[in-house]
């Protein structure tokens, strides 16, 4: 499949490649904001969570199965969302990863601490290796509140 365009967002994330780095991406649905991640991604290592719109405990059990496919090893069913960030910890800090998580605003029905444990990920852990993270919604409203200048992912590249 041919790519075009957004070269301006894929030099951005060309040039942050290989250092601690967080990204949002939002915006309409179907307007390409995971095959731009995909693309830039290619011949990268990866991992894509894309969270579900079936509750929180479903999703937990989601992301075992995808770290688990990564990883080779058994994780979960997840406990709480602080257990599959330290996996995804242990991903990043192992080899220089792309951590997406897609559909973010699916992950937020049910709990309201995960931009704060995100926000802790980013400045505690994110940033002790060469990583990047992605975190990206449709959901246009919950990602500008989410991106607002009181909230934890505050501050961060904005896509």
């Amino acid at each position: 499949m041919k790519f075009v365009g957004r070269e301006w967002e894929l030099g951005c994330f060309n040039d942050h490649y290989g250092e601690p780095s967080a990204f949002a991406i939002y915006g309409r649905r179907r307007i390409g904001k995971t095959r731009l991640m995909e693309h830039f991604c290619e011949g990268k290592r990866s991992i894509y969570i894309n969270c579900l719109m079936s509750g929180f405990s479903e999703n937990l059990v989601h992301f075992a199965d995808i770290i688990s496919d990564f990883t080779g090893k058994p994780k979960g069913p997840y406990r709480s969302f602080r257990d599959v960030l330290a996996d995804l910890y242990e991903i990043a800090k192992e080899s220089t990863t792309v951590i997406i998580i897609d559909e973010y605003p699916n992950l937020l029905d049910g709990t309201e601490d995960i931009p704060t444990l995100i926000q802790g990920f980013i400045d505690t852990k994110l940033k002790t290796t060469t990583s990047m993270l992605f975190v990206s919604g449709s959901s246009i409203s919950v990602m500008k509140r989410q991106l607002a200048g009181d909230k934890p992912l505050f501050d961060r590249y904005i896509i």
